[in-house]
């Protein structure tokens, strides 16, 4: 996620990691429900990268039980267009996803300063996440689709 400790695990305590290089790993609450038909209650864990300018926000969606949870995706995928480079809300809504967040509508807009907000919506497909909705609005004129 972050890639503060080569890829080994990372010890969250009351929601924070250890500063490494500068740079802090941040857990925010969790959110619960039934995403995977798996009848395992699935859960997706929001996090940040402190100390990383182009991080963005992100979100863990793992599956199983507390003895044995499995990471089945990492959001937001990449869309065709407009991706969603940080994630500001998460909703469990008839068994999809919902991520509402904020991006940009090209190359050469200054990363202070995103242009674009997004709405995209996450189906599962029985192996992974699917994008099957992807909205982007730019100052109150909707680019996409």
């Amino acid at each position: 996620m972050c890639h503060i400790n080569g890829g080994n695990n990372v010890t969250v305590t009351n929601g924070f990691s250890q500063e490494v290089n500068h740079i802090k790993l941040q857990v925010l609450d969790p959110v619960f429900g039934y995403i995977t038909r798996s009848n395992q209650l699935d859960v997706m864990v929001p996090y940040t990268c402190i100390g990383i300018m182009d991080s963005g926000n992100g979100l863990l969606v793992f599956s199983g039980n507390a003895s044995n949870p499995t990471v089945v995706g990492k959001l937001p995928l990449a869309a065709s267009k407009y991706p969603m480079f940080s994630v500001l809300t998460e909703a469990i809504i008839s068994h999809k996803l919902e991520l509402q967040g904020y991006g940009y509508s090209s190359g050469a807009v200054p990363q202070c300063c995103p242009d674009v907000t997004i709405l995209d919506t996450y189906t599962w497909n029985g192996s992974a996440f699917a994008l099957s909705s992807h909205q982007a609005n730019t100052l109150g004129a909707q680019l996409y689709p």
